[in-house]
């Protein structure tokens, strides 16, 4: 026999008497006080309650009424009557909850009261009017601003193409429903004469730019600069003005170099131990000599 547990003591669930560890039944009240259960006893119930929590949450319109009706007939000494009208009222609770729910989040309906699909009018504007339910729904328009009054909306919509295409979205929760509308719009002969004098500007303007452009790029084909370019694609436009205004600086290639002062005069290879440096010199030039000093290709410095 565990002496170690008899000098063990806990208490009665029920008269909090002390009683032996050991003892499944208390000896003064004689109610069951459970099994001693260690540690690893213990985090399992916790897991096993937590995983039976998680599940009556995912099904509650169940599980609260039994609960509750399980409750009322078990635990409570209620009258039968006020059992059973208690349980009733619980039912009938999660029943209103239930369709509360599926009517604020069912899916939008989009009614358009006014004007007809597809209708010709000769204005500027025009103003659309509908309704969605629920209320809760939101309205959105792809042209125009949307007002809104509960259920009831207003689109106040520019007309500016003879044929305007307009969609009309309802979501609610993750449900959407879209509706296109169409209206024409009948211009005056003045309206289509300033419609047409605007294009033909358009036109025009278009028309000066894209000259613009080419004629800039014939210029700069034509200059020293874009010739350079032309015969090496490899270096930038500023590269090449550089090199068409004769300058010289830290950055340039060595080919850069050799392309506006020739080939050098003499070529000074040299290893310390960290990689191959350049020297390059020109002697009838200043600055007349030039460095690499890392074996790229280009000049880190000269003098």
């Amino acid at each position: 026999m565990n002496t170690e547990n008899l000098q063990k003591t806990k208490k009665c669930p029920s008269c909090k008497q002390e009683i032996s560890l050991n003892t499944t039944k208390c000896p003064y009240c004689g109610k069951p006080t459970g099994k001693n259960k260690g540690k690893d006893g213990s985090l399992a119930s916790i897991v096993k309650w937590l995983i039976i929590i998680a599940m009556a949450l995912a099904v509650w319109p169940i599980t609260i009424p039994a609960c509750t009706i399980w409750y009322l007939f078990k635990k409570t000494d209620l009258e039968k009557k006020y059992k059973w009208s208690l349980s009733i009222i619980t039912i009938l609770i999660i029943i209103g909850s239930l369709m509360f729910i599926w009517h604020k989040n069912r899916s939008p309906i989009l009614v358009i009261s006014e004007p007809v699909n597809g209708v010709s009018v000769q204005a500027s504007l025009i103003t659309i009017k509908g309704t969605v339910t629920p209320k809760y729904s939101k309205i959105s328009s792809s042209i125009g601003s949307v007002a809104r009054d509960e259920d009831h909306f207003t689109i106040t919509v520019p007309l500016t193409d003879e044929v305007n295409k307009i969609n009309i979205i309802a979501s609610n929760a993750s449900n959407t429903e879209k509706r296109t509308f169409i209206v024409n719009r009948i211009f005056t002969k003045e309206e289509l004469a300033i419609k047409a004098k605007i294009k033909a500007d358009q036109e025009a303007k278009e028309k000066a730019e894209k000259e613009q452009i080419e004629a800039d790029k014939r210029a700069w084909k034509a200059s020293p600069a874009g010739k350079i370019c032309t015969n090496h694609p490899e270096w930038t436009e500023t590269d090449c003005v550089g090199l068409a205004n004769n300058k010289i600086w830290i950055g340039m290639t060595y080919d850069m170099l050799v392309y506006l002062l020739g080939y050098p005069d003499s070529t000074n290879p040299s290893n310390y131990g960290s990689g191959t440096q350049y020297q390059y010199c020109w002697h009838d030039n200043s600055p007349s000599c030039f460095y690499d000093n890392n074996d790229d290709g280009i000049i880190d410095s000269y003098n």
